[in-house]
């Protein structure tokens, strides 16, 4: 499902007219926002790391995946990187303050999450290169 949305765009011209063009923006539906992540704890230095993706529209002809890449956090660090990754490619607006999960909710997006603990450095290295 696409959505058509026309904007207006009013600009000044070099002779100081006001020029007016139309453009047609297509966007494409999210219908499902998963979010899937693997966390390791280094016991030498103390820090909990995650990687993982972030998948739209799973399991259609729209699906797209997008990598949240190796980096220090643990809890819900990731569910807030997950969003800022969408916020960052245009896929989601940025309604700051609220979480992923409300957005979701208030949209009619299907969410999901999932965190793998106690899981091994390479595993988290091996999300970033079978990207």
């Amino acid at each position: 499902m696409f959505i058509i949305i026309k904007e207006l765009y009013v600009c000044t011209n070099q002779n100081g007219d006001n020029a007016r063009q139309t453009f047609n923006f297509i966007i494409m539906k999210t219908k499902t926002i998963d979010v899937n992540a693997k966390e390791w704890f280094d016991n030498k230095n103390g820090n909990s790391y995650f990687c993982g993706t972030i998948t739209l529209n799973f399991g259609t002809d729209t699906e797209k995946t997008f990598l949240m890449p190796f980096q220090c956090g643990y809890g819900q660090s990731y569910i807030q990187e997950a969003k800022a990754i969408l916020t960052q490619f245009n896929k989601i607006s940025p309604d700051y303050g609220s979480p992923l999960s409300m957005y979701c909710r208030k949209n009619n997006i299907i969410y999901r999450t999932s965190l793998q603990e106690n899981c091994l450095k390479r595993e988290l290295t091996q999300i970033e290169t079978n990207y």
